[in-house]
């Protein structure tokens, strides 16, 4: 995660995602359908930017925990009940098995793809058993919508690293994740979802 190229852009990005791109709504759409929650949840959102996903499920759960590189990002997370960690996902300043729910909300492509099992692994480690982690992604750019949105992105905030849904389960079970579900919504033909679970 480029956190200058974030820092960069920090100041209009919830804007563009939210009413520009639309891209807030998708996103909790597809939290909504594909993720259940619950009071006694400890979250970790890594690479959460400026936390619209832990704003929206605070109240649901026990405790959220925003990692991201981007100083500026972080500070725009006002609610105190929200912790934030500036750091890389490939290092997450957390003990094992402490989380029961890890989420990615489209950041795995802003990873270089050198990093990106590495990510993973820690989310792994940060997961308590049975804990899950919870992925969207945007498609490997194939279509002009998916070829537009990733010449924008790199424009904006630096080049990206997209995974296919496949590359991406088998990245999953080799960190060790042995059940990985991956969905792919109707919808919002330009994303998919992944679950995975550490079981016990």
């Amino acid at each position: 995660m480029a956190s200058l190229s974030f820092d960069r852009v920090s100041f209009f990005y919830d804007f563009i995602e939210r009413y520009i791109l639309k891209d807030y709504q998708g996103s909790m759409d597809l939290i909504n359908r594909y993720l259940s929650l619950n009071k006694n949840y400890r979250v970790i959102d890594v690479g959460g930017g400026t936390g619209f996903f832990s704003q929206a499920i605070i109240e649901k759960v026990s405790e959220a925990v925003v990692v991201d590189p981007s100083h500026k990002m972080l500070k725009k997370i006002r609610n105190p009940n929200i912790s934030v960690i500036q750091g890389d996902g490939s290092f997450l300043s957390v003990k094992n098995e402490t989380f029961d729910l890890a989420v990615l909300v489209n950041v795995l492509h802003h990873i270089h793809r050198n990093k990106q099992k590495e990510v993973l692994a820690e989310a792994f480690r940060a997961l308590k058993r049975n804990g899950r982690l919870f992925i969207i992604e945007v498609f490997f750019p194939k279509t002009f919508f998916n070829r537009l949105f990733c010449t924008l992105e790199n424009l904006a905030v630096g080049k990206t690293y997209h995974l296919s849904a496949e590359q991406l389960e088998s990245y999953l079970k080799d960190v060790g994740f042995t059940r990985v579900a991956i969905t792919y919504p109707k919808e919002h033909s330009w994303k998919y979802v992944a679950l995975g679970t550490k079981e016990s």
